[in-house]
Protein backbone atom coordinates (compact mmCIF):
# COMPACT_ATOMS: atom_id res chain seq x y z
CA UNK A 1 0.00 0.00 0.00
CA UNK A 2 1.71 3.20 -0.72
CA UNK A 3 1.71 6.24 1.87
CA UNK A 4 -0.40 8.54 -0.11
CA UNK A 5 -3.13 5.53 -0.08
CA UNK A 6 -2.45 4.96 3.54
CA UNK A 7 -3.08 8.63 4.69
CA UNK A 8 -6.11 9.01 2.34
CA UNK A 9 -7.44 5.78 4.35
CA UNK A 10 -6.34 7.62 7.60
CA UNK A 11 -7.99 10.74 7.40
CA UNK A 12 -10.83 8.76 5.79
CA UNK A 13 -11.09 6.61 9.23
CA UNK A 14 -10.78 9.36 10.99
CA UNK A 15 -13.65 11.74 9.17
CA UNK A 16 -16.15 9.22 9.95
CA UNK A 17 -14.64 8.29 13.58
CA UNK A 18 -14.88 11.74 14.75
CA UNK A 19 -17.67 12.37 17.24
CA UNK A 20 -19.94 14.20 15.26
CA UNK A 21 -19.91 11.82 12.34
CA UNK A 22 -19.63 8.93 14.20
CA UNK A 23 -23.23 9.88 16.17
CA UNK A 24 -24.69 10.88 12.73
CA UNK A 25 -23.55 7.43 10.88
CA UNK A 26 -25.15 5.69 14.19
CA UNK A 27 -28.73 7.72 14.12
CA UNK A 28 -28.93 7.18 9.98
CA UNK A 29 -27.36 3.47 10.30
CA UNK A 30 -30.55 2.52 12.75
CA UNK A 31 -33.01 4.33 10.50
CA UNK A 32 -31.73 2.79 7.55
CA UNK A 33 -32.04 -0.75 9.21
CA UNK A 34 -35.75 0.39 11.05
CA UNK A 35 -37.02 0.94 6.99
CA UNK A 36 -35.74 -1.98 5.91
CA UNK A 37 -37.09 -4.61 7.77
CA UNK A 38 -40.59 -2.55 8.95
CA UNK A 39 -42.09 -5.86 8.95
CA UNK A 40 -44.57 -6.49 11.58
CA UNK A 41 -44.13 -2.86 12.62
CA UNK A 42 -47.11 -0.74 12.82
CA UNK A 43 -49.49 1.14 15.17
CA UNK A 44 -48.88 3.37 17.84
CA UNK A 45 -45.67 1.79 19.02
CA UNK A 46 -44.08 2.13 15.55
CA UNK A 47 -45.26 5.46 15.12
CA UNK A 48 -43.44 6.81 18.43
CA UNK A 49 -40.12 4.56 17.69
CA UNK A 50 -40.52 6.15 14.09
CA UNK A 51 -40.44 9.79 16.04
CA UNK A 52 -37.44 8.84 18.16
CA UNK A 53 -35.44 8.44 15.12
CA UNK A 54 -36.31 11.11 13.11
CA UNK A 55 -35.46 13.24 15.72
CA UNK A 56 -32.22 12.00 16.86
CA UNK A 57 -31.43 11.93 13.02
CA UNK A 58 -32.48 15.75 12.83
CA UNK A 59 -30.51 16.65 15.96
CA UNK A 60 -27.41 14.52 14.49
CA UNK A 61 -27.16 15.99 11.18
CA UNK A 62 -27.78 19.55 12.69
CA UNK A 63 -24.22 18.49 13.76
CA UNK A 64 -22.10 17.66 10.63
CA UNK A 65 -18.74 19.53 9.82
CA UNK A 66 -18.46 21.48 6.92
CA UNK A 67 -16.18 19.25 4.66
CA UNK A 68 -14.84 20.04 1.25
CA UNK A 69 -16.16 17.47 -1.03
CA UNK A 70 -13.52 16.91 -3.09
CA UNK A 71 -13.77 16.09 -6.55
CA UNK A 72 -16.21 13.25 -5.91
CA UNK A 73 -19.41 13.89 -8.13
CA UNK A 74 -21.57 11.70 -5.59
CA UNK A 75 -24.83 11.26 -6.98
CA UNK A 76 -28.06 8.92 -6.41
CA UNK A 77 -27.97 5.38 -6.52
CA UNK A 78 -31.12 4.10 -5.71
CA UNK A 79 -33.21 4.63 -8.38
CA UNK A 80 -36.75 5.67 -8.43
CA UNK A 81 -37.74 2.18 -9.58
CA UNK A 82 -36.16 1.22 -6.24
CA UNK A 83 -37.66 4.55 -4.56
CA UNK A 84 -41.29 3.07 -5.60
CA UNK A 85 -40.89 -0.33 -4.51
CA UNK A 86 -40.06 1.22 -1.23
CA UNK A 87 -42.80 3.20 -0.61
CA UNK A 88 -45.59 0.93 -1.74
CA UNK A 89 -43.53 -1.45 0.71
CA UNK A 90 -43.80 1.20 3.13
CA UNK A 91 -47.19 2.12 2.46
CA UNK A 92 -48.48 -1.51 3.04
CA UNK A 93 -46.16 -2.69 6.26
CA UNK A 94 -46.89 0.90 8.06
CA UNK A 95 -50.35 0.59 7.47
CA UNK A 96 -52.70 3.46 7.28
CA UNK A 97 -51.40 6.07 9.52
CA UNK A 98 -47.92 6.15 7.62
CA UNK A 99 -50.15 6.65 4.33
CA UNK A 100 -52.31 9.47 5.53
CA UNK A 101 -52.29 12.24 3.85
CA UNK A 102 -51.13 15.35 6.19
CA UNK A 103 -51.09 18.74 5.43
CA UNK A 104 -48.09 21.47 5.50
CA UNK A 105 -46.95 24.89 4.69
CA UNK A 106 -44.29 24.57 2.02
CA UNK A 107 -42.93 28.30 2.30
CA UNK A 108 -43.29 29.46 5.44
CA UNK A 109 -42.14 32.78 5.00
CA UNK A 110 -44.62 33.06 1.50
CA UNK A 111 -48.27 34.63 2.13
CA UNK A 112 -49.19 32.54 -0.98
CA UNK A 113 -52.08 30.21 -0.92
CA UNK A 114 -50.43 27.67 -3.02
CA UNK A 115 -47.70 27.36 -0.37
CA UNK A 116 -49.94 25.02 1.76
CA UNK A 117 -49.39 21.26 0.07
CA UNK A 118 -49.80 17.63 1.28
CA UNK A 119 -47.75 14.66 1.96
CA UNK A 120 -47.77 11.57 3.11
CA UNK A 121 -45.21 10.46 5.98
CA UNK A 122 -44.38 7.11 3.68
CA UNK A 123 -43.08 9.72 1.32
CA UNK A 124 -41.19 11.38 3.34
CA UNK A 125 -39.49 8.48 5.44
CA UNK A 126 -38.96 7.25 1.89
CA UNK A 127 -37.04 9.96 0.51
CA UNK A 128 -34.74 10.42 3.76
CA UNK A 129 -34.26 6.48 3.22
CA UNK A 130 -33.12 7.26 -0.05
CA UNK A 131 -30.65 10.29 0.76
CA UNK A 132 -29.26 8.25 3.64
CA UNK A 133 -28.78 5.08 2.11
CA UNK A 134 -26.90 6.25 -0.99
CA UNK A 135 -24.13 7.78 1.63
CA UNK A 136 -23.70 4.12 2.74
CA UNK A 137 -23.76 2.84 -0.55
CA UNK A 138 -20.81 5.52 -1.52
CA UNK A 139 -18.90 4.68 1.17
CA UNK A 140 -19.42 0.54 -0.30
CA UNK A 141 -17.87 1.28 -3.02
CA UNK A 142 -14.95 3.73 -1.57
CA UNK A 143 -16.14 6.82 -2.10
CA UNK A 144 -14.47 9.67 -0.18
CA UNK A 145 -15.50 9.86 3.50
CA UNK A 146 -15.25 13.61 2.95
CA UNK A 147 -17.75 13.28 -0.24
CA UNK A 148 -19.98 11.50 1.50
CA UNK A 149 -20.14 13.68 4.41
CA UNK A 150 -20.55 16.83 2.12
CA UNK A 151 -23.53 15.06 0.54
CA UNK A 152 -25.48 14.02 3.99
CA UNK A 153 -25.17 17.79 5.03
CA UNK A 154 -25.85 18.64 1.55
CA UNK A 155 -28.99 16.69 1.02
CA UNK A 156 -30.04 17.16 4.77
CA UNK A 157 -30.23 21.55 4.32
CA UNK A 158 -31.72 21.19 0.54
CA UNK A 159 -33.92 18.21 0.98
CA UNK A 160 -35.03 15.32 3.27
CA UNK A 161 -34.05 17.98 6.35
CA UNK A 162 -37.34 19.65 4.99
CA UNK A 163 -38.77 15.80 5.03
CA UNK A 164 -38.01 15.06 8.75
CA UNK A 165 -39.11 18.41 9.93
CA UNK A 166 -42.48 17.69 8.79
CA UNK A 167 -42.71 14.23 9.02
CA UNK A 168 -41.91 15.52 13.22
CA UNK A 169 -44.59 17.83 12.94
CA UNK A 170 -47.26 15.29 11.75
CA UNK A 171 -46.15 12.52 14.30
CA UNK A 172 -46.06 14.40 16.74
CA UNK A 173 -49.76 15.96 16.16
CA UNK A 174 -50.91 12.81 14.93
CA UNK A 175 -49.72 10.78 18.31
CA UNK A 176 -49.69 13.78 20.79
CA UNK A 177 -52.30 16.58 19.59
CA UNK A 178 -55.72 17.50 20.61
CA UNK A 179 -57.08 15.25 17.54
CA UNK A 180 -54.43 12.38 18.33
CA UNK A 181 -55.74 10.02 15.21
CA UNK A 182 -53.22 7.42 16.30
CA UNK A 183 -54.21 6.57 19.77
CA UNK A 184 -54.29 3.04 19.40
Amino acid sequence: MSRGLRITLTMQKSLLEAPECAAFLNAASRYCDWIEITGGKSGRAALLELLDMLVMLYHCALTLPVVDPGESAGGRLITHEEWVVLYERLSEELGAAAATVYWFVFEPFSLKEESVVCNTLTDDCADIYRDLKNGFLSLSANEEAAAVVWDWRFSFQTHWGQHAVNAISALHSGLHGGNSIWLE
